[in-house]
């Protein structure tokens, strides 16, 4: 479970309530399909990290819309998915293998088309590139600038979060679009 402490909501649509009260995390179980648990223009910033995939586009974008609806004006958000477009071409140089133990799909793969299905498939309703993801985020409301595993616009964000899979992820920071 990735949780975050100083001030951090964490949100997951599983009860890891147990969890987050024993490692004293400000923890609340939502299904952000229902909607986020915020006002308007009240966060500051939002950190998900591999979890857009498993929502299809439309639920994704509605999502993203939902994140630029609670962010103040000058909030930060930053998105972590797979990498389509990077997964395919380490399918195309036959590199998958060094994934192998991501996921049990991996694991048991024989073939890279295998690999690459159960890294971008498996467990998911949408993947993206970094075009796709951009143009999610702009009709979401956000101006999206792809980014890399230690660079952020915001310092609290990369102070204080990690990814687990930074070889295989693709970084995108969005700040509200005004007006």
């Amino acid at each position: 479970t990735g949780m975050f402490h100083y001030g951090w909501h964490n949100l997951d649509i599983l009860d890891v309530s147990q969890f987050a009260n024993a490692h004293r995390y400000n923890f609340r179980q939502c299904d952000v399909n229902k909607g986020l648990p915020y006002k308007t223009g009240e966060v500051d910033l939002i950190y998900t990290s591999h979890m857009l995939e498993h929502l299809s586009y439309k639920d994704g974008l509605a999502f993203l819309r939902d994140c630029r609806r609670v962010m103040k004006q000058d909030g930060v958000i930053r998105i972590i998915v797979p990498d389509a477009a990077l997964l395919m071409s380490r399918y195309k140089d036959r590199e998958l293998d060094e994934f192998n133990e991501i996921n049990d799909g991996c694991e048991q793969a024989k073939t890279q088309a295998e690999n690459l299905w159960s890294l971008l498939h498996e467990g998911h309703s949408a993947c993206y590139d970094s075009d796709t993801l951009h143009n999610t985020m702009k009709e979401a409301g956000f101006i999206p600038h792809t980014t890399r595993f230690r660079q952020c616009k915001s310092p609290q964000i990369l102070k204080e979060t990690n990814d687990t899979f930074p070889c295989l992820s693709l970084y995108m920071d969005g700040t509200p679009l005004i007006g």
